[in-house]
């Protein structure tokens, strides 16, 4: 009767984890223990994930508006010049002209 085994020993003592977390590789024997570690350790990590990410593009989104802002006056600012020195420059032509004339 030594070589026969049990059927409750069979099951329990020699016990393999069948269910693993996929995030940290720990091994549970029952699939209830498995959802229960991965809501504990896992998903708070995965909501912190998300709402760092989703901060990082609120921030990456309120850099290109500013850019896009910047860019704008920037090109404001040049079409400014650049009319302003057309009209410099026609000034200037008129006065050499009417001081050519003299």
């Amino acid at each position: 009767m030594e070589n026969f085994e049990h059927p409750y020993r069979e099951k329990h003592l020699l016990d393999i984890p069948s269910y693993q977390c996929e995030k940290c590789e720990k091994q549970f024997k029952r699939k209830s223990s498995l959802v229960r570690h991965w809501e504990k350790s896992h998903r708070q990590n995965e909501l912190l994930k998300l709402k760092l990410k989703n901060d990082h593009l609120k921030l990456k989104m309120d850099l290109y508006i500013d850019q896009i802002k910047f860019l704008k006056d920037l090109i404001i600012i040049q079409e400014t010049l650049r009319i302003a020195t057309i009209r410099s420059n026609g000034i200037n032509q008129q006065n050499l002209s009417a001081t050519n004339e003299q």
